[in-house]
């Protein structure tokens, strides 16, 4: 409960925090904000781990953030025409992905947010949620779409 996740002392002028935290890991790391708006809608299974942000000299920065755990993933990526380059021990999975095409048909109606089959750490968001995310005033994510995603830059 409550881990403690440290800034990295190697940016000690980067202290804002935002309602989504970046990191080196991939990991999902949001507010308490951002988590109840998260826990109102449709998502894909999501456990919420509470963390508590330590800043570059170890003290406490928010008591209030979590990782965002999202459970499972969608098998949504359409393989013919997206242009990617397989993960080598693990080729259902992209190492990198220039152009990433979805198909609408395998992805649940009611589901808003998740986790692409095979880009693990590729985090996938209707525009619905990201409407509501902007009139939220939500900050610290970068939403790019579809057609302009490509893994080398992000």
């Amino acid at each position: 409960m409550n881990a403690p996740y440290p800034m990295s002392p190697q940016w000690p002028d980067r202290r804002a925090l935002y309602d989504f935290q970046s990191n080196t890991l991939s990991l999902l790391i949001i507010s308490r904000r951002c988590r109840d708006m998260l826990e109102s809608g449709h998502h894909a299974n999501i456990e919420f781990l509470p963390i508590t942000l330590l800043d570059h000299r170890g003290k406490v920065a928010s008591p209030s953030y979590f990782i965002a755990n999202l459970q499972g993933s969608v098998d949504c990526m359409d393989l013919e025409r997206s242009i990617f380059r397989p993960e080598p021990l693990k080729p259902s999975t992209f190492a990198s992905c220039s152009r990433l095409v979805l198909r609408d048909d395998r992805i649940p109606e009611d589901v808003e947010l998740f986790r692409l089959s095979n880009g693990p750490t590729t985090y996938i968001l209707k525009q619905s949620l990201k409407e509501r995310f902007e009139a939220a005033g939500i900050q610290g994510a970068s939403f790019i779409p579809e057609h302009e995603y490509n893994s080398a830059l992000y």
